[in-house]
């Protein structure tokens, strides 16, 4: 999960992976002719506030990076040390099972009004949301299936992406949130799905961020 500028307007993205970041930062995807092992370097690149590669093979702590790195919080019993996505690289990934599953994140809270982004590769096999925050109807999900469709939160407005759930399920996907002055845009796979003049609220993120809760089920990395 990533919070900074928004996407890369070349729309370049990695194939096979997940990391997720929360940073004020320019968002930069190395191409796939790129060396697989230097991604996460391309992403310490983009400079971020916090940057998870959910690695970890033992313990509760999910380790973090960047410029104000906030560690995470593995709960449920997360099947830690699953094998990784990202090619040349033998980090590992973590897989969640859709009962209690989740880790939990913190980091800088969002600049309600500023320029913010939200964003991570995702392997979504099952259940609710990929990534929101600590509210319950109100708040910032970057992802959830809403009656067999994808929509997002942003300051506590829903909006639509017009994309099946079913079409963002068992494969990598790569998801983005950005919000700028109001404005939002959605992105998948480096695309636009969805932009809007002024969709976001004004409500503030409360942490932590809690990614693959909601009964989800995913493996993931980076």
């Amino acid at each position: 999960m990533r919070r900074g500028t928004g996407p890369d307007d070349a729309g370049r993205w990695r194939r096979r992976t997940l990391w997720l970041v929360v940073g004020v930062l320019a968002a930069v995807f190395a191409g796939p002719t790129a060396a697989e092992a230097a991604y996460p370097d391309s992403v310490l690149g983009s400079v971020p506030v916090s940057y998870w590669r959910l690695g970890e093979t033992s313990g509760t702590v999910a380790a973090a990076r960047g410029t104000s790195p906030s560690p995470g919080t593995y709960v449920g019993g997360v099947g830690l040390g699953a094998p990784g996505a990202l090619f040349g690289d033998a980090d590992r990934a973590a897989a969640f099972d859709g009962v209690d599953d989740e880790v939990q994140l913190g980091g800088a809270p969002l600049a309600v009004g500023g320029t913010t982004t939200l964003e991570g590769w995702f392997f979504w096999e099952a259940g609710i949301a990929l990534v929101r925050d600590n509210t319950s109807s109100a708040g910032w999900i970057l992802a959830f299936d809403s009656g067999g469709q994808v929509a997002y939160r942003a300051g506590g407005t829903q909006v639509a992406t017009g994309r099946s759930t079913a079409s963002v399920r068992d494969g990598w996907h790569h998801v983005v949130l950005s919000v700028s002055a109001g404005a939002t845009a959605w992105y998948l796979d480096g695309a636009p799905v969805v932009t809007t003049a002024a969709g976001a609220g004004t409500a503030p993120a409360a942490l932590p961020w809690h990614v693959m809760g909601n009964g989800s089920v995913a493996t993931i990395s980076e």
